[in-house]
């Protein structure tokens, strides 16, 4: 994976990212064994619609929409 864009900032953007963000820190706070950091997000952009990334349990996956229920 490559970058050939630069945020306002000059850090370099993922070229195949659908969408990135800068933030400032405004909290490190402990959680039991974890490491809590809050940010405020400064710049970034939605460069395409994309799911969601999302990780658990030492795995990653993407976001889909549920189908909604059918009335029984």
């Amino acid at each position: 994976m490559a970058w050939t864009a630069y945020g306002e900032d000059g850090l370099p953007v993922l070229d195949e990212a659908p969408a990135w963000l800068t933030a400032r820190v405004t909290l490190r706070q402990r959680v039991g064994d974890h490491l809590l950091i809050v940010g405020e997000v400064e710049s970034g952009t939605v460069r395409r619609n994309a799911p969601a990334l999302v990780h658990h349990d030492g795995a990653f996956a993407a976001a889909h929409t549920m189908p909604a229920p059918t009335p029984a």
